[in-house]
């Protein structure tokens, strides 16, 4: 059921701006808090200014500033 994640916040990486701006609103209409970073550096950025540490990554695998989204998930837990 989509009410499992409501209140789920969401971390959204991808270079591509429209991907995120579509990700944020598909999560967003099922109940999910969503924070955006275009990089590794942002999704840091992001999570330094949130209370809570997401519950949920989404990232890019091919992301142009980090060598792999594997990578940028390393570095983020």
């Amino acid at each position: 059921s989509w009410d499992a994640l409501r209140g789920v916040l969401v971390l959204a990486v991808d270079d591509d701006t429209d991907v995120l701006l579509a990700t944020e609103a598909a999560l967003s209409a099922r109940g999910c808090f969503v924070l955006l970073a275009r990089d590794l550096a942002e999704a840091l950025r992001r999570i330094d200014d949130t209370p809570r540490f997401p519950d949920v990554l989404l990232i890019d695998h091919w992301l142009r500033a980090t060598p792999s989204g594997a990578d940028a998930a390393t570095a983020i837990i």
